[in-house]
């Protein structure tokens, strides 16, 4: 979904269509994705004994008040009905414009890690650790003040142009992603909860992403922004 609705090779989908891709992605599965269970050695999978095709049609209609559906009857029906439509062609996108690519350089650019210490060398600290708050710390790294090239002609239509970015000053960037821990510093009811888990019928929501540890995620822009001021006046 985040590719498309980058551009991804200037695919345009109608308001129905989004919708019934958003209903696939809903749809749930066996944890084995077999319908033919019943057939399997024992050592794949342990349901022997039954057809699952009709036994599944059988609880459906015990269950849920006779709504069990013969589906294979219907893929089948509907097959015939694709066929009287005549050949399906697919809508293929309009192809997108040639970019003209811009060359930009930017002297020293790009550095590696050793030219980076030679712009740091006369910073009194490259290095600091804040408490956030009692036991939570961060540790943030110095950034050197220069120029580079943002963008690519490379990777996704939004990636592009590119442009020269000056940073006029030196600033502090926290050595690694914003944890759980140190965002609840601002944001003490935040809940990263879960992330997908694929392949399986859940038990539980997903795999966890609210620990202690984690990286923070589902924040909102202004939420961002806030922490970043927060934890700005104590650096």
């Amino acid at each position: 979904v985040r590719l498309l609705k980058r551009g991804h090779f200037n695919v345009k989908l109608t308001d129905k269509e989004w919708r019934t891709l958003y209903n696939w992605i809903d749809y749930n599965a066996p944890d084995k994705g077999y319908f033919n269970a019943n057939v399997l050695q024992k050592d794949i999978i342990p349901y022997q004994g039954f057809d699952q095709i009709k036994r599944r049609k059988e609880l459906t209609d015990k269950y849920a008040h006779g709504a069990g559906v013969d589906w294979k009857k219907e893929l089948a029906d509907y097959t015939e009905y694709l066929k009287g439509k005549g050949e399906i062609k697919p809508v293929m996108p309009e192809k997108l414009a040639p970019v003209k690519e811009k060359s930009l350089k930017v002297k020293g650019w790009p550095f590696n890690a050793d030219q980076v210490k030679a712009m740091l060398a006369n910073e009194k600290d490259t290095r600091k650790e804040v408490e956030l708050a009692p036991g939570v710390k961060m540790t943030f790294v110095r950034v050197p003040a220069g120029q580079f090239v943002m963008g690519s002609y490379r990777g996704q239509s939004d990636n592009r142009p590119t442009a020269k970015v000056k940073i006029d000053k030196p600033f502090w960037m926290g050595e690694l992603e914003v944890t759980n821990e140190q965002y609840r510093v601002v944001f003490p009811d935040h809940d990263s909860r879960f992330v997908d888990q694929q392949w399986k019928d859940h038990v539980v929501q997903g795999y966890p992403a609210n620990n202690p540890d984690q990286p923070v995620i589902r924040v909102s822009f202004n939420d961002a922004m806030e922490f970043c001021q927060k934890i700005s006046e104590k650096t």
